[in-house]
Formats: C-alpha cells, sequence, structure tokens
C-alpha cells in the first residue's frame, strides 16, 4: 500500500543517536504511540524521506539534513493517494515537517511556537517526539526524554500566561506608538505584541514610560 516505506528497511543511519536503521527506529517509535491515531500516523511517516537526504561528514557520521520537509512532502503524497480527508493530511504532514525543529528551551520560542501550532499541535508534536527519542539510542533516552519535559512545562507556562495577559492589557496603545513617531499600519501590531511578550517573560514592566522608552529604542534601531 505505501511502497515508499521500502527505501527505509535496512537504510542505516550511522549515528550515535541511532542504533537501528531507519525502518526498525520507526518500528520501535510506533510502539510508543498509544492510541492517537494523528500521532501514530505522523510516527509511521517521520522519517520516510531519510534516504532521500543522506550525506556523511567528513568523519563518515551520518546526517539528514532538511529531512522533515522532505518527509512532510511524501507524506502528503501518500495520504493523498490513499484519499485521507484534507484535515487529518493537513495535520499529519504538518507534524511531519516540524517533528525535528530546533525547539528551544526559551519561553520566547515556546509562545512563538505555541501561535503557530497552537496548544492542542503542540503537545502532538511533543508527543511524537517522545516516540521519536524512544527509537533512539537507549543510552540517550532518559536525558532526550527530560528535556521533552522540560519543554512541556515551559507549554505549560505559556499556555497560562497566554490566558492571562494581551496586548489590549497593555498600559500603552497603538495611538501611543504613532505619537512617538511609528507610521499607521500593520507594524504597530507588531510592536504591540513584541512588546506585550516582553512584558509576559518579566522582561519589561507593564509601564506606560517603560513600554514607551523601550519602542522608541526600537524605531531608532538603538
Amino acid at each position: 500500500m505505501v511502497p515508499e516505506l521500502r527505501t527505509m528497511y535496512g537504510f542505516q543511519q550511522n549515528n550515535p543517536y541511532h542504533v537501528y536503521d531507519v525502518w526498525q527506529h520507526t518500528a520501535k517509535a510506533l510502539r510508543a504511540a498509544g492510541d492517537d491515531p494523528i500521532v501514530a500516523l505522523t510516527v509511521l511517516f517521520h522519517d520516510i524521506g531519510k534516504p532521500e537526504c543522506y550525506t556523511e561528514d567528513e568523519d563518515g557520521r551520518g546526517h539528514f539534513y532538511g529531512h522533515g520537509p522532505v518527509s512532510a512532502a511524501i507524506t502528503n503524497q501518500v495520504m493523498n493517494r490513499l484519499k485521507f480527508d484534507e484535515e487529518t493530511i493537513g495535520i499529519v504532514v504538518e507534524l511531519v515537517r516540524y517533528h525535528d525543529a530546533d525547539l528551544h528551551e526559551k519561553r520566547r520560542s515556546i509562545r512563538t511556537w505555541l501561535d503557530r501550532l497552537g496548544e492542542k499541535q503542540f503537545r502532538r508534536l511533543l508527543a511524537v517526539r517522545r516516540c521519536d527519542v524512544s527509537g533512539q539510542n537507549p543510552v540517550c533516552l532518559a536525558e532526550r526524554l527530560a528535556r521533552i519535559d522540560r519543554l512541556e512545562a515551559l507549554l505549560d507556562e505559556a499556555v497560562v500566561q497566554a490566558g492571562q495577559f494581551h496586548v489590549k492589557d497593555l498600559d500603552i496603545d497603538g495611538s501611543d506608538l504613532i505619537q512617538i513617531g511609528y507610521t499607521p499600519g500593520s507594524a504597530i501590531g507588531s510592536i504591540l505584541s513584541k512588546l506585550a511578550d516582553q512584558v509576559v517573560e518579566g522582561m519589561m514592566e507593564n509601564k506606560r514610560d517603560i513600554l514607551l522608552r523601550e519602542a522608541g529604542r526600537w524605531l531608532t534601531g538603538e
């Protein structure tokens, strides 16, 4: 049904984080997927593009740069051929594309990903990550699962904060930015969002003079 999977069989990864070939890794990751069909489908397809992306460095270590987007494109083709509904295809393809994205353990990064994916999809992404590391080198398992736990804790915090503080809660508004030299338009909303992020992250106080001073610095490029 899915001949695209055949290239994964026996494809060695030659990487210290991987002690199994691509298919064995996928099969082991699938065992951790649980009952969520979205997570299971994502795990099944997440590395389907790896054989196309394989390179080796000067030490003979294997790398798969860009395999997320390549796997997502193949997943989209396969799921359309198998006549999955558009919503499911969109959800799975997005998760496959970002399954190996660099998620930084920083509040700003987590808020950015939360805005991009939404809470439900972000939590699915972390679930996929847990499955993924479950099929990697067992020596690295505890460390990598602990990192996902930390990311999830930051996500929990971001969700709470997002529900508590909004741009409208700032001690300034768009007219204040225009008064200090900003041009009316969509950029106003971006600046207000950026200020709100910094308040939420504790980088500045929600006080009019402080907010305007920081916005003025951005305007002049200081």
